[in-house]
């Protein structure tokens, strides 16, 4: 019934209980769910939550925003609702940034959400990441630095680069990633920006009053930094890395299509290993997929590798228009020597000729033997923006890739080239940037004039016309920095 479907059920609103029941639902009837919003095909969200609970801005053009009871109609009526229109949550003009800012990557505010557990006492320590590239200036504090303003090839920079911190950040990723693995995304991106900070650190954390003024350290965080500086080990990090629970979750959430949620069910379950999953669990298409070729996706690529993979799916795209623009994005376009998947961008100067190319370019590797599993198997058409899938170059012994292939108008071009290049950090930071000038930046376009109130969006603004990369440095008043001057860690 819900084949083709990658869901993410927004938490705000739902009970822990009603939520599990419906992502147990859609499971059982064929859906996948989606690690994180950006892999997501729909997104529900509660029957009751405001639509201005929803920061439409972060989604990706191509996902749908469906009320729950979608999901109870079609289950009522054992087939899929077609007609989506009274179950379509559309934009307001006016909105609070709240409900999903910390389920990404790349949002440009992450101030903490309504309803924060008061317990979260870890968290408390790292409030300020959250809020030190957002917020706007304030006179009491000085100036802020963002890290968009530097070259990451900068000689500066590149000292940075060094991690002179490395027996304490090593320690903190450890619960990071726990937090991430358990589906506790507040407290994960707490140390994760408490990583960031120590690792751009130019010198090493040698006491305790070495962190105090630390953005995003806290005092409570700074006594476990000086744990581990006096033992070498953090008792925290070290339960984390021997928790069974921890450690077989880590494992299921690496699995593609396998989310915090489905996770914890098969630990409960008694399931430990890959092993046990092959044999017990049971597997969504998707999930059968990034199980087979778990290691080959876990697995980053050497950059020659992606070369030919790009040079693949851009004579293909060729073939089909010559005129239109294919540009390779992520740590590809950063020129990285690794990459852990290709991400293609597509686009045309017309404005339309990008619009139904992308169910002919599958259909055209596919037949090539290039592509060989749809991750997302969804009606690829004029709107449908992306393609997410497995791919693997001709010859023996070669692996199978991860590859998203994109779709967008040429009026997003620069402002997508951003999103998608990255890195996160640099990302992050120059939507900060923008928020600080009285702007918005996302993968959509730059607008101007946007009025704030604490953590409420007024309105909308207006466009900023950004033909080219350059342009969008330019409105914020910074000099350009290359693909490679984004590598920011």
């Amino acid at each position: 019934m819900f084949s083709g479907i990658v869901a993410f059920v927004l938490p705000n609103g739902i009970g822990k209980q009603r939520r599990q029941l419906l992502e147990n639902q859609l499971v059982k009837n064929g859906a996948a769910l989606a690690t994180d919003l950006l892999t997501a095909t729909h997104v529900f969200a509660d029957d009751d939550l405001p639509a201005d609970r929803i920061d439409f801005a972060t989604l990706p053009e191509c996902v749908s925003v469906l009320r729950t009871r979608w999901i109870s109609h079609s289950l009522k009526s054992k087939q899929r609702v077609t007609d989506c229109a009274s179950y379509q949550i559309e934009q307001p003009v006016k909105k609070e940034r709240t409900s999903l800012k910390h389920h990404l990557d790349d949002t440009e505010s992450e101030s903490k959400p309504n309803g924060a557990s008061s317990k979260e006492e870890d968290a408390k320590d790292a409030t300020a990441a959250t809020t030190a590239d957002t917020d706007g200036p304030s006179p009491t504090k000085r100036p802020r630095h963002f890290i968009c303003e530097t070259s990451s090839s900068d000689a500066s920079a590149a000292s940075q680069r060094v991690n002179h911190n490395e027996h304490i950040t090593s320690q903190l990723q450890i619960l990071a990633d726990g937090y991430k693995s358990t589906n506790d995304k507040w407290r994960a991106l707490s140390y994760e920006k408490a990583i960031e900070t120590l690792k751009h650190l130019p010198r090493r954390i040698e006491s305790r009053e070495d962190c105090v003024g630390l953005r995003t350290i806290g005092a409570r965080l700074a006594e476990k930094i000086w744990e581990i500086c006096e033992s070498g080990s953090l008792r925290k990090a070290d339960e984390f890395a021997h928790n069974d629970k921890v450690v077989a979750m880590n494992l299921f959430a690496n699995i593609w299509g396998v989310g915090p949620t489905v996770a914890e069910q098969w630990y409960v379950q008694g399931l430990r290993t890959l092993d046990d999953v092959r044999e017990k669990a049971h597997l969504t298409r998707q999930q059968k997929i990034g199980l087979e070729h778990y290691d080959d996706i876990n697995q980053r690529m050497p950059r020659q590798e992606a070369t030919e993979i790009v040079n693949v799916v851009i004579d293909a795209i060729r073939a089909i228009n010559p005129n239109l623009i294919a540009v390779a994005c992520g740590s590809y376009r950063r020129e990285k020597e690794t990459c852990g998947d290709v991400d293609i961008l597509i686009t045309h100067k017309d404005g339309h000729s990008h619009e139904n190319i992308l169910g002919e370019l599958v259909a055209n590797l596919t037949q090539q033997g290039f592509l060989t599993d749809d991750l997302v198997e969804s009606n690829i058409d004029g709107n449908q923006h992306k393609y997410m899938g497995l791919c693997r170059l001709p010859g023996e012994n070669r692996h199978h890739r991860r590859i998203d292939i994109i779709t967008i108008p040429y009026d997003q071009y620069a402002t997508s080239l951003i999103y998608f290049t990255g890195s996160a950090h640099f990302t992050r930071s120059i939507y900060a940037k923008a928020k600080s000038m009285g702007m918005r930046l996302n993968q959509h376009g730059l607008r101007g004039g946007v009025m704030r109130q604490g953590g409420e969006q007024l309105n909308d603004g207006y466009p900023i016309e950004t033909p080219t990369e350059e342009s969008v440095f330019e409105a914020l008043g910074l000099p350009y920095r290359t693909p490679p001057e984004r590598d920011h860690p």
